[in-house]
């Protein structure tokens, strides 16, 4: 039988008994455990969202081609015009072969030296040497090439174009000079000096 309920002189009813108010009030109160398992379910959720976890960025890094703009080039050019070697600018870009090459400025000499690393060095070359000499008049309007002795593989002057070019087992250099009012000779063995540089066998 369950317990009737207290009433008080003017016969109302006062309430549950206190057993019975226990258990309800304890009942509807959450456990300390429920609101520490509620607030870190929260702070998962929130916390994955603002801080994504860090990811590493394993691709291998790329290699950066190395400068043409050799500093002894510099120093020869800046002899050559006798300046300071700060007083020659050089700026590397790529040839119209895509090769890198390297552009020294100082006055109003502009020298270019151009390092091809395309197979047959030597052969290319000397089919540039012979389409040169080639000549299909009677009368010749550009000068022959002109050797240059004891520099890489061979090597020859371009008159017209102002041009060396040179090789040896693993490159082909072209080295162009614009040098207004200088004296031909002048030139070719300004060209010669930074050919020189960049031949892995200076001379044959």
């Amino acid at each position: 039988m369950a317990p009737r309920p207290a009433v008080d002189r003017a016969g109302a009813a006062l309430g549950p008994p206190a057993d019975t108010a226990r258990v309800t009030r304890s009942a509807s109160r959450p456990s300390t455990a429920a609101l520490l398992c509620a607030l870190a379910l929260l702070a998962g959720c929130g916390g994955g969202a603002k801080h994504p976890a860090a990811t590493t960025d394993t691709r291998p890094a790329v290699a950066k081609p190395p400068s043409v703009c050799l500093p002894q080039a510099r120093a020869v050019v800046a002899r050559a015009l006798e300046v300071a070697p700060a007083r020659v600018a050089a700026a590397q870009s790529s040839g119209n072969n895509a090769m890198p090459q390297c552009t020294f400025r100082a006055r109003r000499v502009v020298l270019v030296a151009n390092v091809d690393s395309s197979p047959q060095t030597f052969q290319r070359l000397e089919r540039a040497v012979v389409e040169e000499a080639q000549q299909f008049s009677t009368a010749r309007h550009v000068p022959a090439p002109q050797r240059v002795a004891g520099l890489g593989l061979d090597a020859d002057w371009f008159p017209f174009e102002g041009q060396l070019l040179t090789a040896d087992n693993r490159r082909l250099i072209t080295v162009t000079v614009k040098w207004p009012d200088a004296a031909k000779k002048r030139a070719r063995t300004l060209s010669a000096a930074v050919a020189r540089l960049y031949l892995k066998q200076p001379a044959h």
